[in-house]
């Protein structure tokens, strides 16, 4: 650890005894802030050193009424009832989820920048197997605080299973992802390229009985994703969720029935069982809990640009993706080849050559 001078920190005690507890504070974290401006000084006090508990934003013995760099000054900082959003105006903004979530700020997070230039033709990967997914079934959207979901009713749910896993996920609700425009808005990336909108079917381990038990056990949860590609026309699911959409907007309701409708009207194709991405990751949300199986397809979802715009009437969860996040050495198996290691190769060979 760097040292500090010893003067710096008998200014701090002396300032923080001689005023009232909150002037003393206050003062205390001016005095501090000056000294933070050079760049030494702003790596000894890093957030993640744990050693300097006393300016350290995790430190729940903190007044409550400060705010610390960037975070904003809630009463709790390790409370998971913390308000959160996307920009930042009414809650934590993504960069500072990990200060009121903690998992938020962990290693295995989702989504990602998918490495890889070109997917395989062939497939090596275990095939997946779909259950339930053409029946029609009893379908609505509801609003929530940070996004729309939709929601199947009825007894036969859709499920998944095979693949690396030798359990049964079943499909609990399946939301969106999308941005202002249509440069922007899916929350997974392939090798930088950004689609406009991204589905993410959420499904949980049908061993623990329901979702609340299942989302915080290891391999409690498992999450379809498909992209949103802009097309000359919508897939029937996609026709129906948007003119739920305008319903839902021009009415200021907070949900809306669509009737029936099936896994495959939404997709509009039957999915290929051994063409996916899969990743160990997190939810792309707070809580952000790492126990998240990722499959991501290539094949994306066809939505016309009316249909696209409805979810744009919703200014308030507009451009609601997360940043992507690193990979810190995880696997990234694209019809069961590891594209990290793959792109490594092509890299090296590329270099090589000059």
């Amino acid at each position: 650890m760097r040292k500090i001078s010893i003067f710096y920190v008998l200014a701090l005690i002396f300032e923080y005894l001689n005023f009232s507890d909150n002037i003393g504070v206050a003062q205390a974290y001016s005095a501090r802030n000056k000294f933070l401006r050079t760049e030494e000084a702003n790596r000894f006090y890093n957030p993640s050193n744990r050693d300097l508990t006393f300016f350290n934003p995790s430190n729940r013995n903190l007044p409550a009424y400060i705010s610390i760099n960037s975070v904003p000054a809630y009463h709790d900082r390790t409370d998971n009832k913390q308000p959160w959003d996307y920009t930042g105006t009414k809650g934590l903004a993504p960069s500072d989820w990990k200060y009121g979530y903690p998992a938020c700020g962990d290693s295995s997070q989702s989504p990602i920048d998918i490495p890889i230039d070109n997917w395989p033709f062939e497939s090596y990967a275990p095939p997946l197997s779909f259950n339930n997914i053409s029946p029609q079934l009893p379908s609505s959207l509801k609003k929530e605080e940070h996004n729309i979901n939709l929601v199947f009713s009825g007894d036969s749910a859709p499920s998944v299973s095979g693949g690396y896993f030798n359990e049964t996920y079943e499909m609990v609700q399946l939301h969106f992802h999308w941005g202002s425009d249509n440069t922007r808005g899916s929350e997974h990336r392939v090798n930088g390229f950004e689609y406009p909108g991204e589905a993410h079917l959420v499904h949980y381990n049908k061993k623990y009985g329901n979702f609340d038990t299942a989302k915080s056990q290891a391999d409690g949860l498992l999450v379809l994703g498909f992209f949103l590609q802009l097309n000359a026309y919508s897939t029937i699911g996609m026709m129906k969720i948007g003119a739920g959409l305008r319903t839902m907007a021009d009415q200021g309701s907070s949900s809306v029935n669509l009737g029936s409708l099936s896994f495959v009207d939404i997709l509009g194709y039957l999915p290929n069982e051994s063409r996916y991405v899969f990743y160990q990751g997190s939810l792309t949300t707070p809580g952000c809990t790492e126990n998240v199986k990722w499959h991501v397809f290539p094949e994306p979802i066809k939505v016309v640009q009316r249909d696209l715009s409805a979810f744009r009437d919703f200014t308030s969860f507009t451009d609601n993706n997360r940043p992507v996040q690193p990979l810190n050495g995880r696997e990234v198996m694209v019809n069961g080849i590891n594209s990290v290691s793959v792109n490594a190769g092509f890299k090296s060979l590329a270099q090589a050559k000059h």
